[in-house]
């Protein structure tokens, strides 16, 4: 009786399995509009604020500066060019290290006149930006409707509402910025997921260091910047599991990540 109260317990944990990843497919079926819709639902947000408050991406003395790079970028540069730094120049040079030609966001510059291409850019910006904190909280095993929520909250970075809220105008002033800090957060969901029983550490680890090295090269300058800031959460996630394993799995990833792109 014991024996074949066993090997029916057995019969039905191993049936049970097959139907929860049967059940799989049709779970990601049912979240996937959802993600989309939500996403549609934040880029009409950001698209009738900025018909209600239009002019606020690259305002002030540095939208303006980075505005007119760009332009000067797709103008006269050498396509894809990693930057628009002269030696002949010296100290002198009022260009900053800029790669137009990789970031989403200042593509609409060659397409679209200045003033509707800076509304485009903000916009881009903000979706990229809200994909990867999307992504980010995913990462951390957060549901799906407050990671939804998360996303859709980073909104208060951008223009307008940036501007209704005096907050600082980061993301507003320069929206490709946004595109270039968007890989730390991603890297940073990506951390939660190193683990010594994970198999695909290795391909984490790469993903990681690629997501790096983009933000590297869109932008060195404010790489470096955000980089710094983000010392403390890569810390925090490292240590927080408290087991030895896993902390020095991170570690040993952290450190090559930071050898291959001080390289």
């Amino acid at each position: 009786m014991r024996g074949g109260a066993l090997t029916d317990e057995s019969k039905d944990v191993s049936s049970a399995a097959p139907a929860a990843s049967a059940d799989l497919p049709a779970q990601c079926s049912r979240s996937v509009p959802l993600v989309v819709f939500a996403f549609i639902a934040l880029a009409v947000a950001e698209v009738v604020l900025v018909l209600m408050m239009p002019g606020i991406n690259y305002a002030g003395a540095d939208g303006k500066a980075a505005q007119a790079e760009i332009l000067i970028t797709l103008e006269f540069a050498r396509p894809f060019a990693i930057t628009n730094l002269n030696p002949l120049q010296g100290l002198g040079s009022q260009l900053m290290p800029m790669n137009v030609w990789v970031n989403p966001a200042y593509w609409p510059f060659a397409f679209f006149d200045k003033e509707l291409a800076s509304e485009i850019s903000g916009i881009v910006a903000f979706l990229c930006y809200s994909a990867a904190c999307y992504a980010m909280a995913r990462c951390f095993d957060l549901p799906r409707i407050p990671s939804i929520v998360a996303a859709q909250l980073s909104i208060v970075l951008f223009g307008p509402a940036v501007r209704a809220l005096d907050f600082v105008p980061s993301f507003a002033s320069i929206p490709g910025l946004a595109v270039v800090y968007a890989p730390h957060l991603l890297a940073f969901g990506l951390l939660a997921k190193v683990s010594p029983e994970r198999p695909q550490v290795l391909f984490i680890a790469g993903g990681m260091l690629g997501l790096l090295f983009y933000s590297l090269y869109c932008d060195p300058l404010w790489a470096t910047v955000s980089g710094l800031a983000w010392i403390i959460p890569f810390a925090v996630a490292t240590f927080i599991p408290l087991r030895l394993d896993t902390i020095l799995t991170r570690c040993a990833i952290l450190g090559g990540l930071r050898g291959n792109t001080a390289a």
